[in-house]
């Protein structure tokens, strides 16, 4: 059952606000997001999901205050915590048995998706490199760091994967011998989710979305995050690279711990389970991660 403007209306935001109309927008896993329309302007609605605890939440909300003032960000209006949202919006999260997590109105940016643009500008991926050096130095301290066991993590995910063969049995083997050495640090505020379609931008501006998963973690994760999913090739990774400026920052370019990174992102979308997927995009989600991970593990050989 989809929103309505009856239960958008019972917000307090929109108190004096004529709401015109309400439209979903079908992109992401985790969330349901809407374009809200009323007599003045538009926002985007986001509807919770149950993957971030509520504390994490407001978190989320406090990131994107700060970074939306670095122009990394659209602007966030107000957080709703699951008790202060309205008795209507409750009777609806109830009658299609969802859980109430709460309720986030931000900025609308009006742009293309990363993964609706072909090809990307030297422009885009420079504007980007730039935006994550920034966030990476943000002072920020979250609720909860990233894994610094990545191996911890992964047999997690191991544990939990359905498909047991003996090629994935290998593969496995594969992960855990190249990342044997493997740490992450946790001296960086970073995004966790930088795929294109977290990405956005129109001719002015050029922004990220979806912070629920941003905390104190290792750069590199950030940096390989985009190259794997961004399918960067040599040219654009050193431009990525150069971009960024590691130097700037008393750090040192750490190749290795780069690949290493690749592998450790692409070894937890390979293990990771999305239930809202059908059964045939499930199975072109894991070889798309499956393959790239293989030639990777196979260039070290």
């Amino acid at each position: 059952m989809l929103l309505t403007k009856e239960v958008v209306a019972s917000f307090d935001y929109f108190d004096n606000k004529v709401i015109l109309g309400v439209t979903p927008i079908k992109v992401g896993l985790c969330n349901q997001n809407y374009q809200i329309d009323y007599h003045g302007g538009t926002v985007l609605f986001r509807v919770f999901g149950d993957v971030a605890k509520a504390e994490h939440r407001g978190f989320e909300f406090q990131v994107q205050q700060v970074v939306s003032h670095l122009a990394i960000a659209p602007v966030p209006l107000v957080h709703y915590l699951v008790a202060d949202t309205p008795l209507q919006f409750k009777q609806w999260c109830e009658a299609q048995s969802k859980p109430n997590n709460g309720v986030m109105i931000t900025e609308f940016f009006a742009g293309k998706r990363w993964s609706d643009i072909t090809p990307l500008s030297s422009s885009a991926i420079c504007k980007l490199a730039q935006q994550m050096h920034c966030l990476h130095n943000t002072a920020l301290s979250s609720p909860l760091d990233e894994h610094r066991d990545g191996l911890e993590l992964l047999a997690h995910y191991w544990n939990a994967f359905h498909d047991k063969s003996l090629s994935s049995i290998e593969r496995f083997e594969r992960i855990v011998t190249s990342l044997s050495d493997f740490s992450l640090d946790s001296d960086s505020l970073i995004h966790r989710d930088l795929n294109p379609t977290n990405i956005l931008a129109n001719a002015d501006r050029q922004v990220i979305i979806d912070w629920e998963f941003c905390r104190n973690g290792d750069r590199y994760v950030d940096i390989a995050t985009i190259i794997v999913e961004l399918e960067l090739n040599a040219r654009q990774t050193t431009l990525l690279l150069d971009s960024y400026n590691l130097s700037a920052i008393n750090k040192v370019g750490n190749d290795d711990k780069l690949h290493q990174c690749q592998i450790y992102y692409l070894a937890l979308c390979w293990l990771w389970q999305p239930m809202t997927l059908n059964q045939q995009d499930s199975a072109n989600y894991h070889a798309k991660y499956r393959e790239q991970l293989d030639h990777l593990l196979v260039a070290e050989t």
